[in-house]
This record gives C-alpha cells, sequence and structure tokens, in this order.
C-alpha cells in the first residue's frame, strides 16, 4: 500500500515543475517579443481606378469620374477629357495641369504626360515644374472635411 503523504509530495513536485516550465515558456516569449523588429505599417491604398478625380475635357467641360489610365470621353459631349489636378508654385501660386496616367513597371500610376492650359504636352515628365519659372510644383492641398460637407449637402437636396 502506497503512502498518502508520498502522494501529495510528488503531486506539489508536478505542479512545482509545470509552474517553473509555464514561467520559463513566458520568459521566453517576452525576450522574443522584445528583440523582433516593428512589422514596417503598409498603408492601404486604393487602385487608380478607385480613386474619384476632376476630368476636363478640350471643350473646357469638367466633371468627376473614376480614376483611369489614358484619356476618357466627356460625360457631357463626349470630347476627349483628362484628369485634372491643380499644382501650387511658391512663387506663381496656382495651375491647373491636365495629365493622363500611364501605367508604370511594378503596375503602379505614373503620369504620362502632362499638360498646362497653352495646351503642350511635356512627356514622361520628371516633375511637374512651373510654366513661369520652371521649379517643381506641388499639388495644391485640399480640405477633405470641407470637400465631404458640400458632398453631404448635396446628397440632402435630392
Amino acid at each position: 500500500m502506497k503512502n498518502p503523504a508520498t502522494k501529495t509530495v510528488r503531486r506539489r513536485s508536478e505542479l512545482q515543475h509545470l509552474a517553473i516550465a509555464g514561467a520559463f515558456a513566458l520568459l521566453i516569449w517576452f525576450v522574443w517579443q522584445f528583440w523582433q523588429d516593428e512589422p514596417p505599417v503598409v498603408a492601404m491604398q486604393r487602385s487608380l481606378k478607385q480613386v474619384r478625380m476632376q476630368w476636363v475635357c478640350i471643350n473646357d467641360h469638367e466633371f468627376e469620374a473614376l480614376g483611369l489610365y489614358g484619356s476618357r470621353a466627356c460625360m457631357i459631349c463626349s470630347a476627349e477629357s483628362y484628369a485634372l489636378a491643380e499644382y501650387v508654385c511658391p512663387d506663381h501660386g496656382e495651375h491647373a495641369v491636365r495629365f493622363v496616367y500611364e501605367q508604370g513597371e511594378q503596375g503602379q500610376p505614373i503620369i504620362g504626360r502632362a499638360a498646362f492650359d497653352d495646351g503642350e504636352w511635356k512627356i514622361h515628365p520628371e516633375h511637374i515644374v512651373c510654366p513661369s519659372c520652371g521649379k517643381p510644383m506641388h499639388t495644391k492641398p485640399t480640405n477633405l472635411f470641407k470637400r465631404k460637407k458640400q458632398t453631404d449637402e448635396s446628397s440632402n437636396d435630392d
């Protein structure tokens, strides 16, 4: 017949070993987490065909539609139209730029050609530059809250 005290001592010893193994595993997990490099945060990106943008046709009709590689037909007169964006020169102010997107080597949209109101197209521009001084320009910042408010107000008018 076995001694009940021996059974209790063995049980306590097994629980101690289990607790030590669990604590050791937890310690290893914390050390591993500490030495891991943070994974880079990748911003969610939309394809060109998911972005609404301004378009202008050769007859100066402006409308909003989804992005597209190349030009598209005007929604008003069916003439050829191009994407439109406002660019800003620090010295000369805002300029409207018509442009055509092409697909880059990795499938990303790139500006294939761009033109100002004078109609002269620049093929594969590295940067959109000011027609007056030649300095690189940047896109005009937009107020997303104002645009959202206008969209909400126009949807309430229906």
